[in-house]
């Protein structure tokens, strides 16, 4: 229902939206034939909304794209001030842009969902500048990036509905699933005297401590402090500051970049098991405190190199690949086997979700051994009633 209505001498129109929702707006006119051509036209404008026909805005049609990108980037920064959500913020404008470079995007009406749909398939397929294929993770955080964008442009009215498509759907599941190393390929690869004894010290406090691959390549001897306990732990901030010389820093500077350590969001304090406090002792020993002493440019290529030279076969005979991401994966698995409750392991990996202790980072192909254990156990109770039932079994066959 629409309708026209006057306040003073001027002309207003009171109508329902695309959305259906109640619009009431002046026409500034003062002619009663004058408002209602102007109130047909908002109709049509409407109508051709809600088909579909127009899906930009009239005041946003030739708007250059990289404009958009800007008041989104701009938007999502005065909601989110965090630095982390900064740092996403450039990220995702960068991909924007780029992406709108390769499409041929001039205006928002030129990004539909088949041009979206087109280029994340092809990235998808398109090897890197290394010549590997990109993870289906990556593909993932691209369609992220265009989704959130469409949906900023619906939520401001830029838009009418979202080209780009869920990123569930590239969520997929990877085509070599991670697997864990067994205490056996551990050993093997710590011990192996072809590989460097300052990567298998990486290796091994990559295990011991769950540190993943950025935190690892940033944690400084400032970050390593001893209790009055004497128990030593390693102090991983939220972010850090790097220079060009490579020297970390905990506040921000405008010549430094930064760098975010800790996924959730919350400071790590990891203990150091004493087995491993003179091998980190020695790491660190004439070190400056502000420079990083673990082994850099550590990538899934080398650690599956390091493993070969060990004698271990990164791919396993259910097809599952061993990453540098492994490292994660098995400390958790071996400290389950070890008993260690998950709440502790949590607390040692700074998960909030059990979930990720006992799903994402859990090998159940190594939990057969304790599996089979807890059977033996469970026969041992049953053991004792199993001739009286057989004895009772053999003697109701007889009588019948």
């Amino acid at each position: 229902m629409a309708k026209l209505y006057k306040r003073g001498k001027v002309w207003w129109v009171d109508y329902s939206d695309y959305l259906w929702r109640r619009k009431r707006k002046s026409t500034r006119c003062t002619d009663k034939e004058a408002a209602l051509a102007m109130l047909a036209n908002f109709l049509t404008y409407e109508q051709h909304l809600r088909a579909g026909i127009m899906v930009v805005s009239r005041e946003h049609k030739k708007m250059p794209f990289e404009r958009h990108v800007k008041d989104w980037a701009k938007s999502r920064a005065a909601d989110k001030p965090d630095e982390g959500d900064r740092l996403y913020i450039r990220k995702a404008a960068r991909f924007l842009n780029l992406a709108a470079q390769s499409c041929g995007w001039q205006t928002l009406g030129d990004m539909t969902k088949a041009s979206v749909t087109r280029y994340l398939e092809e990235r998808s397929t398109t090897p890197n500048e290394h010549g590997d294929m990109p993870a289906s993770k990556t593909i993932a955080n691209f369609a992220s990036y265009l989704h959130a964008f469409g949906d900023w442009c619906v939520e401001d009215e830029r838009m009418v509905t979202n080209p780009c498509p869920h990123p569930g759907r590239w969520s997929k599941a990877a085509k070599f699933p991670r697997r864990a190393l067994t205490d056996k390929e551990l050993r093997s690869l710590l011990t192996c005297e072809t590989i460097p004894a300052s990567r298998r010290a990486t290796y091994a406090l990559l295990v011991v401590l769950g540190l993943r691959k950025t935190a690892a390549a940033y944690v400084t001897p400032d970050m390593v402090s001893v209790d009055d306990d004497g128990q030593t732990w390693v102090n991983v901030p939220v972010y850090v500051w790097v220079f060009k010389d490579g020297l970390v820093y905990y506040t921000k500077n405008q010549f430094s970049r930064c760098v975010r350590l800790s996924k959730s969001g919350q400071p790590m304090k990891i203990p150091v098991p004493s087995q491993v406090v003179p091998m980190l002792r020695a790491m660190i020993d004439g070190k400056p405190g502000n420079r990083p002493f673990l082994e850099r440019g550590l990538s899934a290529a080398l650690f599956q190199s390091d493993l070969r030279s060990a004698g271990v076969n990164p791919i396993d005979y259910l097809g599952r690949k061993a990453v540098l991401h492994s490292t994660r994966m098995t400390g958790n698995t071996l400290m389950a086997i070890c008993g260690v409750s998950t709440s502790a392991r949590m607390r040692l990996f700074g998960w909030s979700d059990p979930r990720f202790a006992e799903n994402t980072y859990m090998d159940r192909a190594l939990l057969d051994g304790p599996a089979m254990e807890a059977s033996e156990r469970l026969g041992s109770v049953v053991l004792p009633m199993l001739p009286q039932a057989t004895a009772q079994h053999e003697e109701k066959q007889e009588i019948s």
